[in-house]
């Protein structure tokens, strides 16, 4: 009997503590960007029951791959306690810690704030909920849930398309076709024989060119060739 009587003591303050357990959300669970780009993380806040009366959020973030630039509190409700310990932007151990009071009290979902980062070099990296964050009721006690979501960030870098470089290097020249010289024609034997009858033609004119004063002479030597076979056969 008194095993029982414990065992429902302990699912009570189970159920109890889960019915009261407040949740936190962070979106979008995925981020695209490059280098010096900036993008938004919207910080939400879930009380499922009771209300959230203050919340202290700690985002946490590899410094040398993002820095945390701007925090901007959702609507007219929430009143920020900038405070040494309540307000911080740590870019070197990468750290921002936010505080604000809900006066009556957040009893259904309701956005926190937004935070802003600029991505630093390609790398992935991973913003998550630091141990240092805090949802308290109106009596003071830390209701949030230990199952808080992570936002991943992959920074990429452009792909540069280089084209090539032509260089001045002078290529070595297109090779000149040789000519081989034609070889000498032969002179014909007609045309030599022309040349032979042109030469005789030349004598037998005197040179003057004209066939009609060589016919003479040509006449005259066959007249006198006839006269002088005549006159040797006589004697």
């Amino acid at each position: 009997m008194k095993t029982k009587i414990a065992l429902i003591s302990v699912v009570g303050i189970f159920l109890g503590a889960c019915a009261f357990a407040s949740t936190m959300s962070l979106s979008p669970l995925s981020v695209a960007v490059k280098p010096g780009q900036t993008f938004n993380v919207l910080v939400s806040l879930d009380p499922q029951s009771g209300k959230i009366s203050t919340a202290k959020v700690e985002l946490k973030y590899p410094a040398d791959l993002i820095e945390a630039t701007n925090f901007s509190f959702v609507g007219p409700s929430w009143i920020a306690l900038a405070q040494e310990g309540y307000d911080l932007m740590d870019n070197v151990n990468g750290s921002m810690i936010k505080t604000a009071g809900y006066p009556k009290g957040a009893s259904t979902p309701v956005a926190f704030g937004t935070a802003t980062f600029r991505a630093k070099k390609a790398g992935v990296a991973t913003i998550s909920v630091g141990d240092k964050t805090l949802l308290l009721g109106a009596d003071g006690k830390n209701s949030l849930s230990t199952a808080v979501t992570s936002v991943n960030v992959a920074i990429t870098t452009p792909i540069v398309s280089v084209r090539p470089v032509i260089s001045g290097t002078v290529g070595s020249p297109t090779p000149t076709p040789s000519v081989s010289a034609a070889p000498t024609p032969s002179v014909a034997p007609a045309v030599q024989q022309a040349s032979i009858l042109g030469t005789i033609g030349n004598v037998v004119n005197l040179g003057t060119g004209n066939w009609f004063l060589g016919l003479i002479v040509i006449l005259v030597l066959i007249w006198a060739a006839y006269w002088l076979i005549k006159r040797v056969l006589k004697k």
